[in-house]
């Protein structure tokens, strides 16, 4: 989904020290998501998953505080890069991208 995405002007930046799992998200410097729920279908119907939401502005500081430090351990994914990724790459992920309701 990266190409749809920077196509679309998003900015993708992969965190390098460790796998993430928890999804954060603050909307106009004020509202929070904070958990493990994804943002899609499947997660919003069928896992047992659980976010905290929250309307509070010095916590929607704080959490754009430590999104900016993580970006300094982070590598952004350009269009250019992504075009020239390994040609297997590209073959895994599109064999993934086949299943990928299924995952």
């Amino acid at each position: 989904m990266y190409g749809t995405f920077l196509a679309g002007g998003v900015r993708i930046f992969e965190y390098r020290p460790a796998m993430l799992h928890a999804k954060t998200m603050v909307v106009d410097g004020a509202w929070c998501t904070v958990g493990s729920i994804n943002l899609d279908a499947r997660s919003l119907r069928c896992n047992e998953e659980a976010n905290l939401n929250t309307c509070d502005e010095s916590f929607a500081c704080e959490m754009e505080s430590v999104f900016m430090s993580d970006l300094e351990d982070a590598d952004e994914i350009t269009p250019v890069a992504w075009r020239r990724r390994p040609f297997m790459r590209r073959c895994y992920e599109t064999s993934a991208s086949l299943i990928r309701d299924l995952l």
